[in-house]
């Protein structure tokens, strides 16, 4: 099962020559084929898991898929840099570590309520 392996289900169907609509009545009308696909799913985390955790060899690539296929659990936050250069002669002001470190909050926290995670 191609979904096993980490494959979408719209491909997994295009490859297994089913219609997705017929793939999406089957999930919901029969509860045993919905276990067994949800079972390799899981099946696909974990081994996806062991190699991240042991650093077998394609280690980088399982955390590149996880973070992607399951944003959810397994996305990399989003770094926040602020980079504020000044100009004193021109400018007149000068920003001091204490308000470089409130403005980074500030940024986070407008990057946090956007959407990305802190």
């Amino acid at each position: 099962m191609d979904i096993g392996l980490g494959m979408p289900v719209k491909y997994a169907c295009v490859r297994a020559g089913v219609p997705l609509e017929s793939y999406q009545k089957k999930q919901q009308n029969d509860p045993k084929f919905f276990q067994s696909v949800e079972k390799a799913k899981a099946d696909h985390l974990h081994n996806a898991l062991q190699i991240i955790s042991t650093d077998l060899p394609g280690h980088v690539g399982m955390r590149w898929l996880l973070e992607r296929r399951h944003a959810a659990d397994f996305h990399k936050p989003a770094e926040v840099q602020l980079n504020v250069q000044t100009d004193v002669h021109n400018h007149g002001f000068l920003l001091t570590p204490s308000l470089q470190a409130e403005l980074a909050g500030i940024a986070r926290k407008h990057f946090t309520k956007a959407g990305g995670r802190n």
